[in-house]
């Protein structure tokens, strides 16, 4: 979740956020629909971290290499 950014969650063909991404090893597509509780967090948080990341985490948001 530390990694996830704004541009990852998108709407489905019903209007449904989901998470889109590609898998690390393999490089394989994946989306994972949200849960109720997500969406509230999603609500609360999203855009409100200066940098594109969904959620501040301090100490933990800089980019793997």
């Amino acid at each position: 979740m530390r990694y996830l950014t704004c541009e990852q969650i998108i709407p489905d063909t019903k209007g449904h956020l989901r998470m889109h991404g590609n898998r690390c090893k393999t490089g394989g597509e994946y989306t994972i629909n949200f849960l109720p509780a997500d969406l509230r967090l999603l609500e609360k948080y999203c855009g409100t971290v200066p940098s594109s990341l969904a959620f501040d985490m301090p100490g933990l948001t800089e980019k793997r290499k």
